[in-house]
């Protein structure tokens, strides 16, 4: 009984959330393969075990939305280009559209490396911990683990790196490279540290919800446009990189366009969070739904894509989960709105 409590809490739930988002919904673990005993174990420490440790270090460090995305960034990067080494392997099995040649130079993959490190930064990291922020409201003043359970879950974040580095990818990168990436993950992390404490910080992921409620919420034209940012910006994710390559842009022009489109996404959000009161529930919510519109139809459509060798069946009912998931999220910060703001009018006046 103590175990199903524990299962309805905000660590479990974010290590099976995150991979979820990261592998299964966007079709590159269907549900064949991300239900695989071994291989979901693998996923849920290598992206759950990421995701709760950025999230550990985020609150930690009292830091906001940017060091998160940066966090998410560096998990990113140690992910694939240390882990997995996809950054130098030309010949990856998840490289799409010959993205193993595409910008490749001094044996990386530069439009795949920046492609991939926004991906999970985005879609991997941010997301899933925003959404658990909203699913616990009460757990956002607490640390999840103690210091005993962090570093157990690091050790194993770090064993299941190792596993992978040795037996799911033979690629050998390059010294160099390789020294290269763990010099930018450790930058990225000393960046992200620095951020913390700045004035443009995502209370929402940390004040409590009541604290959240006690303002007006933003207007239904507001959440809509904040939901057009997230998905606008995850489409131009995606549109930059496949679209420089049809029309033959130059490489470099897919990764400014890509750095150009997420820049403008971050500062529109924040445009809008500044003009509605902050990063309220409502909005963190329409921004992350957003975000996952643009891979919710795309998971349905892998579920009919015969062109694909492995085997996609069921994709088309976690598109529509995923979908019916948000749909009941926003039902329930819907009513606790109403509940707050019903409080604050029967409220006695002073």
């Amino acid at each position: 009984m103590k175990f199903f409590r524990w299962l309805a809490t905000p660590v479990p739930v974010l290590m099976i959330l995150s991979p979820s988002i990261g592998e299964l919904l966007c079709g590159s673990a269907p549900p064949a393969e991300f239900f695989n005993p071994v291989g979901m174990a693998m996923l849920v420490i290598l992206y759950g075990g990421g995701a709760v440790l950025v999230r550990e270090l985020v609150f930690r460090w009292k830091a906001g939305l940017l060091s998160l995305l940066i966090l998410g960034a560096a998990y990113g990067i140690i992910e694939e280009g240390l882990m997995v080494k996809s950054f130098t392997d030309p010949n990856w099995p998840d490289l799409v559209s010959g993205l193993g040649h595409y910008g490749r130079w001094i044996e990386v993959n530069w439009v795949w490396t920046s492609l991939l490190t926004f991906y999970h930064a985005i879609f991997s990291i941010t997301v899933p911990v925003l959404l658990v922020g909203l699913i616990f409201p009460a757990w956002r003043q607490r640390a999840w683990l103690n210091g005993r359970k962090f570093m157990i879950l690091l050790a194993l974040f770090v064993l299941d790196g190792v596993f992978i580095y040795f037996f799911i990818s033979k690629h050998t990168p390059p010294v160099l490279q390789y020294l290269f990436f763990a010099a930018i993950t450790a930058g990225l992390v000393l960046l992200a540290r620095r951020l913390a404490g700045a004035s443009v910080r995502a209370d929402a992921l940390w004040r409590p919800s009541t604290g959240l409620l006690a303002t007006p919420g933003p207007s239904l034209k507001k959440r809509f446009t904040m939901w057009l940012t997230g998905f606008f910006t995850g489409w131009m994710i995606f549109l930059t990189t496949f679209g420089s390559k049809s029309v033959g842009l130059p490489p470099l022009s897919a990764i400014i366009l890509q750095i150009t489109f997420i820049g403008g996404g971050i500062y529109g959000a924040y445009c809008l969070a500044w003009g509605s009161g902050g990063f309220t529930d409502r909005m963190v919510l329409s921004l992350a739904s957003g975000l996952l519109w643009v891979l919710i139809p795309l998971s349905v459509m892998q579920e009919f894509d015969r062109s694909r060798p492995d085997n996609t069946t069921g994709m088309a009912v976690v598109g529509f989960a995923f979908a019916v998931g948000l749909w009941l999220l926003g039902r329930k910060l819907k009513k606790s709105a109403l509940l707050a703001s019903q409080m604050l009018a029967e409220k006695p006046s002073a």
